[in-house]
C-alpha cells in the first residue's frame, strides 16, 4: 500500500520516500515544484497517516488552510 502508516511512518521519516517508485503523478508533481522552485509539496497520502481515522479528521479540519496558503494544488 502507498501512504503514509503507522506502520511505516517512522521509516519514511528517518529515510525519506524513494523517488522512484512514487506513483507517476507524485513524481511529476515533484518535478514540476521543483522547475517552479517551490521547496515544499503537500500530498496527503504521505503527509496523513491512511490507517488512523483521528489524524485523517484533524487534517481534514485543516485543509481548507493549507489549500489557502499553497503556491500551487492539483
Amino acid at each position: 500500500q502507498f501512504g503514509a502508516t503507522r506502520a511505516n511512518v517512522e521509516h519514511l521519516q528517518k529515510e525519506g520516500v524513494d523517488f522512484d517508485t512514487l506513483p507517476t503523478p507524485y513524481r511529476d508533481a515533484i518535478r514540476l515544484a521543483r522547475r517552479l522552485g517551490i521547496r515544499y509539496l503537500w500530498a496527503d497520502v504521505l503527509c496523513v497517516l491512511q490507517d488512523n481515522d483521528g489524524d485523517r479528521r484533524r487534517e481534514h479540519c485543516r485543509r481548507p488552510d493549507i489549500y489557502r496558503h499553497a503556491q500551487l494544488t492539483f
